[in-house]
């Protein structure tokens, strides 16, 4: 009897075992957001505030350092001791929400509810919000200070380095399954039109199918259409961009705000590179509507 209990004793010892690592992993999956945001917190009590920086979302990096640094010193978080947190409801697994106390060495305690997102497979402070002054980050500029555009469009340099890099904002959107970041990147105008949901909505497709465009770092795009502005002052870029998996057939639209062309709209057209001649995908898009409501 005893040879035949030994081995079911040693299977049921692997099994509650391997459920008990299972539990674990999961469980130090789970605190991974909050290990990130303390290692945030302690960089900034540390004094290191522009390595705190490095370590934010491409959304808080995308404003200038002196803004990030003035944020941090007006809402006194480099007085910060230790915190204690609880996480949300569960996010998307790309995105997630804590909420907790932060207490400082003037011995304050002060609410704070902290979202992370992840980004190139880190973990990164998205925003901070403080329930007795609201948001930490605030943009440099609520209203797009739109300004007159260009009287002629950019180069034909300057507009494929402008197709790239929305293209690779956008592949990176589909990789963490999460437009947040790409959202904060676009227009102010189709902000006030759109959000971060509108648009994985608009672009389900790529995020279900698990679509990466490839190796865009060695694309390189080509218009099939002259570059041009519209009499509404939109910059229309049109063409292909070929990679190793896909040729991408685009159609963008840019704003001119804060001295920059903003994305206004977009459309794509994946064709797999060893597809046969003439073959089409189904394109998807979103853009935002003019003064007179025209896409």
């Amino acid at each position: 009897m005893r040879q035949r209990l030994t081995p079911l004793l040693a299977i049921a010892f692997l099994l509650a075992a391997s459920v008990a690592i299972v539990v674990l992993y999961r469980r130090d999956v789970r605190r991974a957001p909050i290990r990130a945001a303390e290692s945030f917190f302690e960089l900034i009590a540390n004094e290191r505030l522009y390595d705190a920086f490095r370590t934010t979302s491409s959304v808080i990096r995308g404003e200038s350092f002196e803004l990030f640094e003035r944020s941090i010193l007006e809402n006194g978080l480099q007085m910060y001791q230790s915190a204690t947190w609880r996480m949300l409801r569960k996010g998307t697994g790309n995105e997630e929400r804590m909420q907790g106390e932060i207490r400082t060495s003037d011995g304050e305690t002060r609410p704070f509810t902290v979202s992370m997102v992840r980004e190139a497979g880190k973990w990164r402070v998205y925003s901070i919000v403080s329930e007795q002054r609201g948001a930490v980050f605030r943009r440099v500029a609520e209203e797009p200070e739109m300004g007159a555009p260009p009287e002629a469009p950019p180069t034909d340099a300057q507009a494929r380095a402008l197709v790239l890099d929305t293209l690779l904002r956008f592949n990176e959107a589909v990789q963490i399954r999460y437009f947040g970041p790409f959202y904060h990147q676009i227009s102010t105008s189709w902000q006030r039109q759109t959000s971060p949901e509108d648009l994985e909505r608009a672009f389900a497709a790529f995020i279900e199918n698990r679509i990466s465009f490839g190796l865009l770092s060695r694309a390189e795009p080509v218009f099939t259409e002259p570059i041009k502005l519209s009499p509404e002052g939109l910059l229309l870029l049109a063409g292909d961009c070929q990679t190793d998996l896909y040729t991408i057939r685009f159609s963008t639209k840019y704003l001119y705000e804060r001295g920059k062309w903003r994305l206004f709209g977009i459309e794509l057209n994946l064709v797999r590179a060893d597809a046969q001649p003439g073959a089409q995908a189904s394109p998807a898009g979103a853009s935002g509507r003019d003064s007179n409501g025209k896409p």
